[in-house]
């Protein structure tokens, strides 16, 4: 996990016109997550089907991996307040760098790779693949399914998750971070969302690390 730290290291953020700062080397990011989603679902396919590893690489060759890469609010928010810009405390989760990654073969939705227990929970729950690709939201497949497709109009260039703020794509575009809440479909300003349907007390807690604080 240290490529991913270095990622960060080797740029510092920077502001745009919105005084909002921007994440860096967001190409680079998805690359590396998208290397280890592959490299997931062959160990998992080779073990859950029981095949040998260029069996498993091959069905894997077959698949278009779209990663989720996974961010965390960092110790520095123990301080926030409503009038900063979350987006400044954000910084990758080396422990558990995917939340999921969404699987697509031919072009059509084929299902996950799911590391949501992982991220979330903090604990060593392998990740495992969901193929489930029922038309109904209680289905999480179903719901990462959809935001993507909400999102699939829009000049995205990194899409990416925030541990403890769940339920909700956050992606870049136009140098600008966004986040679509998965239970209303509405796209927000991140600061706008936590003021909205989150807190900065609750912001504070998760920086500490307090177990048990989300926002959904």
């Amino acid at each position: 996990m240290k490529k991913l730290a270095i990622l960060f290291l080797t740029t510092c953020l920077f502001a745009n016109s919105f005084g909002q700062r921007v994440l860096p080397n967001q190409r680079q990011i998805t690359r590396y997550c998208k290397k280890l989603a592959k490299k997931e679902f062959i160990n998992l396919w080779k073990e859950g089907e029981e095949v040998s590893w260029l069996k498993a690489y091959l069905e894997a060759s077959q698949l278009t991996f779209v990663p989720l890469p996974s961010f965390f609010i960092s110790k520095e928010a123990a301080g926030y307040d409503s009038s900063q810009h979350i987006v400044d405390y954000l910084v990758p989760n080396e422990e558990h760098p995917i939340e999921a990654a969404l699987l697509f073969r031919n072009g059509r939705f084929d299902g996950t790779v799911d590391c949501f227990d992982a991220v979330f929970h903090r604990d060593t729950t392998p990740c495992h693949i969901d193929p489930s690709q029922e038309d109904h939201i209680r289905f999480a497949n179903y719901t990462l399914k959809r935001g993507y497709e909400l999102l699939a109009r829009r000049r995205v260039s990194f899409l990416f998750s925030v541990r403890h703020i769940r339920n909700c794509f956050w992606f870049v575009e136009r140098n600008k971070v966004f986040l679509l809440d998965l239970n209303d479909g509405k796209v927000y300003d991140p600061d706008e969302y936590i003021k909205l349907k989150c807190s900065a007390d609750l912001i504070r807690d998760m920086a500490t690390g307090k177990l048990g604080q989300i926002c959904n």
